[in-house]
């Protein structure tokens, strides 16, 4: 049997009421954008494997919880990047199959 994994980038767009107050939340409480919301949706309909590139936490699976932050793509320093490739690699190397979704 393949083990598949389904990921998706971050977003902008999250739950402002968490902002300030330094709740940790799961992805799926944090992250309010349509396709974020569609994404995570989906993968639990169908009982997927699933979990957020971020720009600031790296791989975030549905289990992990963190605080709300802000990270621009445009602010992620070269350094920063190879950090999140390597934990992209770690936390991922477990799966047969790393299916991505983006939406231009």
């Amino acid at each position: 049997m393949v083990l598949r994994i389904y990921a998706t980038h971050c977003s902008a767009k999250k739950n402002n009421s968490l902002k300030d107050s330094g709740e940790k939340v799961a992805p799926d409480e944090l992250y309010t954008s349509r396709r974020i919301q569609r994404f995570m949706g989906v993968c639990k309909s169908k009982r997927a494997n699933w979990a957020i590139f971020s720009d600031l936490y790296g791989v975030w699976f549905p289990t992990v919880e963190h605080r709300w932050y802000e990270k621009p793509p445009s602010s992620v320093t070269e350094k920063e990047f190879i950090g999140l490739l390597s934990d992209f690699d770690k936390q991922l190397r477990s799966y047969d199959e790393i299916w991505f979704y983006y939406n231009p």
